[in-house]
């Protein structure tokens, strides 16, 4: 559609280009104005009979570095809408004029800033350092969602703004444009860049690229993985995933010892024997967690998520015995000290002496220190770097996953269990997907009869002593550990007559070995087999 350039129009730097008539015969025009080198623009159109206000316009601000519409701090357009039922065109268009002064005055500091930028940062001339400078915090900003919110909430560290302006001072300060890729390899060993930094480098300079900020083309060279060859993937597939259970006995010894002490023996108690990750342990307090007066083995933690869906928001879920022990001590050990239930209520656990919440990294340590005490097999620890565990936090929580998986066996028979105490989702599992029947009093019964089967190996007191029948009848008996927490052994020598049969059971599952001593009719004996491997169910 062809324009025509009318000059009637001059009092402030301002030309208005008619349009040809709609469909509805409704006039509409394109309005130029300048005021202190900020350009606006927008379209002044006539409003169809019977509306409030015989023309309509929106005026908007545009950089003159970019050619872009300006925001403010927020990130909102500077824009104005202007209406008015003048039908004078000479008038309307003074009354634009004044709506674009207005329009700059309240918002004086983004029009400056967007001229100021376009005196001062020309693409063509601009420098890595300059670039950084002006536009790394405005980058960082333009990757969050949340960047206006934070901002309005508290001043923002940009940690990523802070890279990209150490590493392009480093650079030629020389235009952008003129920067070669050999001078960014020439460099490149000296930073030490991550993976993560070094993306980030190059997409801040396709950014400014993009909104015009220089010239040219990115001079980063790609980045290349390493590609690990087959000997490499085999050696790294055969490093353990999960603590064997002699291990898993003497971290508990350990930190049995230590959780008088320091309350990081909790947080590694709850990461081992919880499945908590981090973030959830920091967060605990004393009043999360819940002790059975009658069950000393039975701790139920308190969990909630508001995000995930599901019936109920409530996650609470049992730990295992070993576990439970270690935080009962350490609650023990405060109120023996001098500490109320009360005030220990809004206590965190993972808590300095001083009330400071132990940061991610120092439990972190703790967990890497006691590792490396109970003397784990050279096969935890890295090749490449002699004396580091390789991925601590995740052993853990892969250890705790693999004994609600096989030690407690819930991983093929109940597989909506095991999920729900690991903490995953139970949307479209086929097995259980009702939170309630979990977090529910009856539900957590349940739990606490599972995590059970997973407890302290401790002998049988010896005023039990099995008691069998040698004469060939029929007998029937029951052996009770002295408390419900120990493992019943049981050692016992019997004669079977032809036709007779032995049957053991156990309410949570049992195992050991059976050696058999066959007699043959001549009276002389046998041994058919031995260490013959039994499981009860």
């Amino acid at each position: 559609m062809k324009k025509t350039v009318v000059n009637q129009w001059d009092p402030g730097k301002g030309n208005y280009y008619p349009h040809q008539l709609d469909k509805e015969g409704l006039k509409s025009y394109d309005i130029r104005y300048t005021l202190h080198g900020v350009k606006f623009k927008g379209t002044l159109r006539e409003q169809p009979h019977g509306a409030r206000y015989a023309y309509r316009a929106e005026i908007t601000a545009i950089s003159p570095l970019t050619g872009k519409v300006v925001t403010d701090s927020k990130g909102n357009v500077v824009v104005r809408s202007f209406w008015s039922n003048e039908v004078d065109l000479n008038r309307l268009l003074n009354a634009i004029a004044k709506a674009a002064e207005k329009l700059y005055a309240d918002n004086a500091v983004a029009l400056s800033r967007a001229v100021e930028e376009n005196v001062v940062f020309r693409p063509e001339t601009t420098t890595p350092a300059i670039a950084a400078e002006r536009f790394a915090a405005r980058y960082e900003d333009s990757l969050s969602a949340k960047a206006e919110k934070a901002e309005s909430a508290c001043p923002k560290y940009h940690r990523k703004a802070a890279i990209i302006k150490e590493v392009f001072a480093q650079l030629p300060q020389k235009p952008m444009c003129e920067i070669e890729s050999v001078e960014i390899r020439r460099l490149l060993p000296s930073w030490k860049l991550s993976e993560r930094n070094y993306k980030l480098l190059c997409s801040f300079w396709d950014w400014c690229i993009k909104n015009k900020y220089c010239t040219g083309t990115n001079p980063f060279p790609p980045l290349t993985r390493r590609t690990r060859s087959p000997d490499e993937k085999a050696t790294a597939s055969e490093t353990p995933e999960v603590l064997d259970e002699t291990d898993v006995q003497k971290i508990y010894h350990k930190l049995i010892d230590d959780v008088r002490q320091t309350a990081k023996a909790c947080a590694m108690a709850l990461h081992l024997f919880g499945g908590l990750n981090t973030n959830q342990i920091r967060a605990l307090t004393w009043g999360d967690i819940i002790f059975d007066d009658c069950e000393p083995d039975k701790v139920i933690v308190r969990l909630r998520d508001d995000e995930r869906s599901g019936s109920t928001h409530k996650l609470d879920r049992p730990i295992f015995p070993m576990g439970a022990r270690i935080l009962r001590a350490r609650y023990q050990s405060l109120l023996e000290d001098g500490a109320s239930k009360s005030a220990l209520r809004g206590q965190k656990v993972a808590v300095r002496q001083n009330g400071v919440v132990f940061p991610a990294s120092e439990i972190t340590r703790y967990i890497v220190r006691i590792l490396k005490s109970i003397e784990l097999s050279a096969e935890y620890y890295s090749r490449r770097d002699p004396g580091k565990i390789l991925r601590p936090n995740e052993l853990l929580g892969s250890t705790y996953r693999y004994m609600v998986h096989y030690t407690c066996g819930l991983g093929a028979m109940e597989p909506g269990t095991a999920n729900y105490l690991c903490g995953k989702s139970l949307t479209g599992n086929t097995t259980d997907d009702n939170y309630t029947s979990f977090s529910s009093e009856e539900g957590q019964e349940r739990l606490y009869a599972y995590m059970h089967r997973l407890c302290v190996s401790e002998p049988l007191p010896q005023c039990i002593p099995p008691q069998v029948s040698e004469d060939g009848s029929k007998e029937t008996d029951t052996f009770f550990p002295k408390m419900s927490r120990d493992r019943v052994t049981v050692t016992a020598t019997l004669l079977l007559q032809p036709g007779q049969t032995l049957t053991l059971e156990s309410a949570h599952g049992g195992t050991g070995t059976i050696e058999v001593e066959e007699s043959t009719p001549s009276g002389r004996r046998r041994q058919s087999k031995k260490g013959v491997g039994a499981d009860t169910n």
